[in-house]
């Protein structure tokens, strides 16, 4: 083969070489966003999580205060019922106790409610938390 030819084949190679990298760094930009895109949604989910996590905590702690202050009433009613002589006084606060008792039971069973939810909530938090580390790491 002539020297000029292979010296132009030579050359030939190297340009679509160059233009295969050229290609690339173009494409640089886009893929960079992307995977920017990538890692923000990756961060909002772990964010939302850990936020609905924070959440059901806040309002289980409200919960217990609310038991807690029905609890307190309820001992407060019992005993005016001992020291009460009216029959119809009695009888009032026998009717107060039991709302009290029975909006106790319905505050325990929101609570039992999100309790069950923050369990069910650990392995979606442990999930976003593993993409969020996989993301970051491809960025």
């Amino acid at each position: 083969m002539l020297p000029s030819i292979e010296q132009l084949l030579t050359l030939q190679d190297r340009d679509q070489k160059l233009r295969a990298v050229l290609n690339e760094i173009a494409a640089l930009p886009a893929e960079k966003a992307a995977r920017d895109r990538e890692l923000k949604a990756a961060d909002d989910r772990l964010e939302a999580a850990r936020s609905r996590q924070r959440e059901i905590e806040v309002e289980r702690k409200k919960l217990e205060v609310e038991v807690k202050a029905k609890q307190d009433q309820i001992a407060r009613y019992k005993n005016q019922q001992l020291e009460t002589r009216k029959n119809e006084e009695f009888a009032a606060l026998r009717h107060e106790i039991e709302m009290a008792e029975k909006a106790v039971v319905a505050l325990e069973d929101r609570e039992l409610v999100l309790m069950e939810e923050a369990e069910s909530l650990k392995p979606a938090l442990l999930a976003a938390q593993e993409a969020h580390a996989a993301e970051k790491k491809k960025v």
